[in-house]
Formats: structure tokens, sequence, C-alpha cells
């Protein structure tokens, strides 16, 4: 996985958020009506949960948090050196927050540059998947569980026999042993990954969502993101979509970074019916822009009600599929 760094609230801490924002030829288009699945923690109806990386205090910033407020947060963790008491200090922010949020484990099979999917297929971290599935108990609130992202990414240079096998032993001891029933099990590909991707594929049986991690405008744009998405919904899944501020290039100002990145990003988005979430992390120095287009422009998109932010524990029971 292309992870530098984990930032909490994308956007939303930049101070340069005065600036007026008329709807131009760049709006992206209109919703399609969402397709709805009945898949663990799934949004029933015209809504799309929206979500964010996390840092160790989210919610130091008071000032962000009155403007947007994600419905869940994304942390990630490596299996191998997966903390005892990871939970702890989650809980602890969780319990602060004056809205019931929910939470997206990444947990990814590999350390220090090495893949470790054959070890847990083999059964020699099941120690560190009994951690993992205490922690999950301890936190009381359901979960995206990405085990593994980007599968099918160079970077992370899985056997996907190995892949496989890892991924449905930690299923079994999720569901069998800790009965663990409010997590929803999301299997992520890389857009710039390899593109037979299917060979990581664990199985219907093990999955109740997919995802699609996005770098770069190309990506939005290539045949095989469409196709992912597509076999989907053939297959009855939300999809999650993960994307950053891309790589690829440094914008020379907001209004740029809108047209290049966000525009079709959010195109994508509203067009394909079976997005259900999408979890924003920003890797780029918005406050370099200084003029705080893209900022405006993203709260105000996010403003949209089809978009779901965080909020009280009854709402959500009464839109998602819970268990």
């Amino acid at each position: 996985m292309h992870s530098k760094r984990l930032i909490y609230l994308l956007l939303l801490g930049c101070t340069a958020c005065a600036t007026t924002y008329s709807p131009t030829e760049d709006t992206p288009s209109v919703f399609a009506s969402r397709s709805d699945f009945l898949q663990r923690l799934e949004p029933r109806g015209e809504r799309i949960l929206f979500g964010s990386g996390i840092d160790f205090d989210p919610f130091a910033d008071r000032s962000a948090l009155e403007r947007t407020q994600p419905a869940y947060y994304e942390v990630i963790y490596d299996l191998a050196a997966l903390p005892y008491d990871w939970h702890l200090p989650l809980r602890e922010l969780l319990a602060r927050h004056e809205n019931y949020v929910l939470l997206q484990v990444d947990i990814r099979l590999t350390h220090a540059g090495s893949p470790h999917a054959q070890a847990v297929a083999d059964g020699q971290l099941d120690e560190a998947i009994d951690g993992l599935c205490f922690g999950l108990q301890q936190l009381g609130r359901p979960v995206f569980l990405r085990l593994a992202p980007e599968a099918n990414s160079p970077w992370n240079d899985y056997d996907p026999e190995a892949y496989r096998g890892a991924w449905m032993r930690v299923v079994q001891t999720l569901r069998d042993r800790w009965q663990l029933r409010n997590i929803a099990l999301v299997w992520s590909v890389a857009a710039d990954g390899y593109a037979d991707y299917m060979t990581f594929y664990p199985g219907d049986a093990y999955v109740d969502w997919w995802s699609i991690d996005i770098y770069t405008p190309a990506e939005l744009r290539q045949r095989t993101t469409r196709a992912f998405i597509a076999s989907a919904a053939e297959r009855s899944y939300p999809v999650l979509l993960e994307a950053a501020t891309p790589m690829s290039k440094t914008p020379k100002s907001g209004d740029e970074l809108w047209r290049l990145w966000f525009t079709p990003l959010f195109d994508l988005l509203r067009q394909q019916r079976n997005i259900k979430a999408l979890t924003y992390r920003d890797w780029a120095d918005f406050s370099r822009l200084g003029d705080g287009v893209a900022v405006e422009r993203f709260r105000l998109e996010l403003s949209d009600p089809t978009y779901q932010q965080a909020t009280e524990l009854n709402d959500l029971r009464w839109f998602l599929e819970w268990e």
C-alpha cells in the first residue's frame, strides 16, 4: 500500500476556507440512484458513507469537527506487529466523539516490506489474529475490516494462494471462534495493481464489500476501475472507494486540483450506483495552495445529503444493515 502517513480529517483542518464557491462547468454530475444489496453495514437508500483517515488525536481541532464529521475513521496496522492493546487509544477517542462514529480497520499482511500471508495461512500468527479479534470485540461497535488491502499491488507482493488462505483463516477465526457479527469484511484491490486481481479473491462466502484504492486521475478513467465496480455490482456487492489526493503531480492551484482530480473523482462516485462509501485520505499539504478553492468545493460537495456523516446511534441503526 502507498501509505505515507495517516491524516485525520482530510482537507478540513485547512484555515483557508473562507472562499465563496459558485457552481461552474466543473461541477460533478448528478447522483445516479443507489443500488441496495443488503450486505453487512451497507447504507440503505440514497446514501454514501463518508469516511476519513485518522491521526491519534482526531478531535483536537473543534473547528474542523464543526465543519465536517466523517461517519467513520480509517486506521492501519500490520498484523505481525499489532500491539496487544491496539484498541485502547481508539476506544478512548471514540468515546469522546459527540456522535456515534464507526471504524475502518485496515490490517496489512506485510511487515518491514515482506509479506507474511503464508505464515498467516499456516497458523503461525494465530495469536495475532486472536489479538485482532479481541480488540474488535472490545471496541464494541461496527467495523469495516479491510484485511490485506490492495491484494493485487506489486508493492505487497502477495502470492494469490497464500493470500486466499490467510484471508479465510482470519475470517473463520473472527466468525466461528469469536462470533463477531458486526464486522463488514471488505476485499480491496489497487487500481494500479495487477489486472488479474480475481486470482486473489477469497470467495463470496468470506466477503461483504468490495473496495478499490485510487491515487491518480488516470486510474479514475481506466477501464479496469469501472470493470471492477461493475463486477462488484454483478455479484451484489457495494463498493468502498478509497482515494487520496493524487500523487502523480503537484497542482498549481486549488482550481486546477479540483478540475483534474476532484471533478472526475466525484463523477465516478456519483455515476456508479453501487459505490456506497468513500474513504478519503489527504496526502497533499493543501495549505500551500493558498486560495482554499479545492477545500471549499470539497466541503460544498459533502454538504449534499447523499453523503452520510457522523450521526447518533439510533439514526445509524435505522438505515444501516447492522447484522
